[in-house]
C-alpha cells in the first residue's frame, strides 16, 4: 500500500516542480521572423547547396537578403 502513496507523492512533486519551472520561465511570445520553417536538418538546405554557375550572389543569399 505504501507503494501507491509514494507513486502519488512523486507525481505531486513532479507536478509541483514542473508548474514552478513554467511559471518562472514564461515562453517567448513574440513574432517569428518571415520565412519558410522548413524540416530540420533539410528545410533549405538543398537550395543552400545547389550549385550556382553564375559569380554573382547565389538565388539562396538573395531571397535572404530581400527580406
Amino acid at each position: 500500500m505504501w507503494h501507491i502513496g509514494l507513486c502519488i507523492a512523486a507525481l505531486v512533486v513532479i507536478s509541483i516542480t514542473y508548474w514552478v519551472y513554467k511559471w518562472r520561465n514564461p515562453k517567448c511570445t513574440g513574432n517569428l521572423p518571415p520565412g519558410s520553417m522548413g524540416l530540420p536538418l533539410f528545410g533549405e538546405s538543398m537550395q543552400f547547396f545547389a550549385p550556382n554557375r553564375r559569380w554573382d550572389t547565389p538565388p539562396f543569399f538573395k531571397e535572404r537578403i530581400e527580406r
